[in-house]
């Protein structure tokens, strides 16, 4: 952008030279330039590349390049592969997006973080750079408009929203990059299946019946995607976080006012973003719908609040917006001054603002009794307490899908500490619950299989005697089997689980270790408690309260757990991972344990000595 007061007006900024169908003739050069008259890839089907990619067909172009669907001949597998034209400076910024691509897809290898997946690059005949992407569907504008500017459905929003945000979060706190062009042209749909035919929930909104029925005749059959599934594409303008900060950035339509004001930007810049995109989603036109600086500012103002005059008394264009019809100046004192909007008549998002509504926050506690926690979500039942949290079932507000959330009191966990060995294996160090707690969220955040479960979000109060929710997936049947303390055993929850019973479940739970070993990481605490029935009739495992990261040589010291599963090296050497799940397979099968009533020096010295029998499983 120019710091010159014309170009803040009128609108020539970096981002409006963005290729997109929001763009009019205020962006546009005015005439072709030399990189314009330099062709794509000729490609042909059948074409191979790279002794290794057959071309099969094109699947779009744009201004760098062109994007084929190809067939990888070596994985018998379907590819994109995004050809870029022979420019230099187009050739470069591709070769930093895959730097970029190849850094996300080494943090992510398991691709859960919603960023399309990179397989790898090559240079084709010294002069087209190519990289080899995972196919996908259609972007979400070229959905919308295929459905002729109608929005998407709102259980689909939500959906999207919900990957739109958690692939934002990782790019944001693990990445530290900041993607700076999010619009719906980058948000891919996964699903590349046909979209099904579909009646429009919103079909007469804002619209009188003549004017229904004529759109009615000309319209469109309304479709709706096979799924909401995501994936954000484009990386060739991200942005490191100790990149420069100044410089214009993203699509017109979709710049915070900082951007517009040239105050400098952050990571949130991509949160203003993802919000006019959701708006967009659900009413099918641009939330910000302008070319011109000053319109858009106040279109901010007319949907969302007054500017603060801070941030208009630090901007560089301060005396455009004070001078502009737009705004009228009202002096309260001799030291503030403040602006407001002066309403333009027909601006050009009249109808996206009739559109949009506000409500305020909800109150923490409802009036059928139920909590809200920080308006995300409603807390019901008690499912549990343990001796540091209690177990809650909560429902999301935004989706309706149940939840399991924990909650745990700071103050309490970060005054009891412990010891524990230090990093290198020698020593002693002093560790709070508290960290335990964030250790066990650290590594849940890398979890992600059918057979574990899922971390779904954390709330976490900055007030040091403030509260820690930790929001995980709901296993409705519970713990296979629950402690008899009469007993001093474990008993199946629906009497004696039979054979077939038993080696469904102990196949899920070695699918879920199996993983976990893949990725280097030690349960250690596999017991009937922490294999939790999903009411399909399958197992999975949760708790990763003692879990840890496998050293080296595989072996993990110390004795966390539960002693009755403790195996004879952990008595000895440490963990390696398996015996613990033989144990609960043979209380699986019998329903009885071979070490109850004993203490517990009794215990572990019939553990390391295997001075034990086996009951009969019949």
């Amino acid at each position: 952008m120019s710091a010159t007061g014309d170009a803040f007006c009128a609108g020539d900024g970096q981002g409006d030279c963005t290729p997109s169908h929001r763009q009019t003739a205020d962006s546009s050069n005015g005439g072709q330039s030399e990189q314009d008259a330099i062709v794509h890839f000729d490609w042909e089907p059948g074409q191979v590349l790279n002794r290794r990619y057959r071309l099969d067909s094109l699947a779009g172009e744009g201004t760098f390049g062109r994007v084929c669907l190809a067939t990888d001949t070596t994985k018998k597998r379907q590819v994109a592969i995004k050809i870029i034209r022979d420019v230099k400076q187009f050739r470069e910024a591709a070769q930093e997006e895959a730097e970029v691509l190849a850094t996300i897809c080494a943090a992510d290898p398991w691709g859960q973080f919603r960023c399309c997946w990179m397989h790898t690059s090559f240079l084709h005949d010294s002069r087209f750079f190519c990289m080899v992407l995972e196919p996908l569907g259609s972007s979400l504008y070229e959905f919308i408009k295929k459905n002729d500017y109608r929005g998407f459905w709102l259980q689909d929003i939500q959906i999207i929203a919900k990957q739109l945000l958690y692939a934002l979060n990782f790019l944001h706190t693990k990445m530290r990059y900041t993607h700076t062009d999010l619009k719906p042209e980058n948000v891919m749909l996964t699903s590349m299946e046909p979209a099904r035919p579909e009646w429009f929930p919103r079909e007469d909104f804002c619209e009188g019946d003549e004017v229904r029925r004529k759109k009615k005749r000309s319209r469109p059959q309304y479709v709706r995607p096979r799924g909401a599934g995501i994936k954000i594409i484009d990386f060739g303008n991200t942005v490191r976080e100790h990149d420069r900060r100044d410089k214009t950035i993203n699509t017109r339509q979709y710049r915070g006012p900082e951007v517009i004001l040239e105050l400098g930007w952050d990571e949130k810049s991509d949160i203003w973003s993802a919000g006019c995109i959701l708006m967009e989603l659900y009413t099918g036109e641009m939330l910000f719908g302008t070319h011109e600086s000053m319109e858009h500012l106040a279109l901010v103002e007319r949907i969302l609040a007054p500017l603060p005059s801070t941030m208009i008394r630090r901007s560089p264009h301060r005396d455009h917006v004070n001078n502009s019809p737009m705004f009228k100046k009202l002096r309260t004192s001799k030291e503030e001054s403040r602006w407001v909007l002066n309403w333009p008549a027909g601006a050009s998002s009249d109808a996206s603002i009739q559109k949009t509504t506000f409500t305020s926050a909800e109150k923490d506690k409802r009036a059928d009794g139920t909590k809200t926690i920080h308006g995300f979500f409603i807390t019901t039942t008690v499912l549990g307490q343990g001796s540091f949290a209690k177990v809650k079932l909560c429902m999301e507000q935004l989706t309706g899908t149940e939840f399991a959330i924990k909650v745990f009191r700071k103050l309490p966990l970060r005054r009891k500490r412990e010891f524990t060995r230090s990093d290198d294996g020698e020593g002693m160090k002093v560790r709070t619950v508290l960290d335990k707690v964030y250790d066990e969220i650290a590594l849940m955040k890398t979890v992600s299989h059918p057979r574990c479960v899922q971390l779904h979000a954390i709330l976490d109060e900055s007030a040091s005697n403030g509260k820690l929710y930790v929001v995980l997936e709901y296993m409705r049947g519970g713990p296979s089997m629950e402690w008899d303390e009469s007993e001093c055993c474990f008993q199946a929850r629906a009497g004696q689980i039979t054979e077939q019973v038993a080696q469904r479940f102990m196949r899920n739970t070695l699918e879920a270790l199996d993983y976990l070993h893949q990725q280097l990481i030690a349960h250690r605490d596999v017991k009937p408690q922490n294999l939790l029935l999903d009411g399909l009739g399958g197992l999975k495992l949760g708790d990763f309260g003692v879990a840890t990261r496998m050293p080296d040589d595989y072996v993990v010291q110390g004795t966390e757990g539960t002693y009755h599963f403790f195996s004879p090296e952990m008595c000895a050497s440490g963990y390696k991972g398996l015996w613990d799940l033989v144990v609960w397979g043979e209380f699986a099968c019998s329903c009885s344990c071979w070490q109850k009533r004993q203490d517990l020096p009794a215990l572990l010295d019939t553990i390391a000595m295997g001075t034990y029998e086996l009951p009969p499983c019949d």
